[in-house]
C-alpha cells in the first residue's frame, strides 16, 4: 500500500530527502542570503560602476535587483514543480 512492490523504506527515505531538499532553498533564502545582504548589494552596485555607470545604481533599481536575487529561488521551484511530473513518468517507468 505504501510503496510499489512493498519497498516502503526506500520510498520513505526518498520522501524525507525530497522534503529536505525542497525546503532547503527556503531556509537558505531566509537565513544565509539575508546575512550577506550588504555584500550582495555592494557587489551589484560595484558591477554597475565597473561597467561605466559611475554614479552607481539608484536605490529603486538596487532594491529590484535584490528582490530578484531572493525570489529567483522560488521561480526555480515553480519551474521544477512542473518538470517533476514528466520526469517521474519517464524515469519511474524504467524501474518496472
Amino acid at each position: 500500500m505504501l510503496a510499489p512492490r512493498g519497498r516502503a523504506v526506500p520510498t520513505v527515505l526518498f520522501a524525507f530527502a525530497l522534503t529536505f531538499l525542497t525546503n532547503f532553498y527556503l531556509i537558505f533564502n531566509i537565513f544565509a542570503a539575508n546575512v550577506a545582504e550588504v555584500s550582495i548589494r555592494n557587489f551589484i552596485n560595484e558591477s554597475y560602476v565597473l561597467h561605466g555607470n559611475l554614479a552607481g545604481i539608484d536605490p529603486g533599481t538596487e532594491k529590484w535587483f535584490w528582490s530578484l536575487c531572493l525570489n529567483s529561488v522560488f521561480l526555480g521551484q515553480a519551474i521544477g514543480s512542473f518538470a517533476t511530473s514528466p520526469l517521474s513518468e519517464r524515469l519511474g517507468r524504467r524501474c518496472e
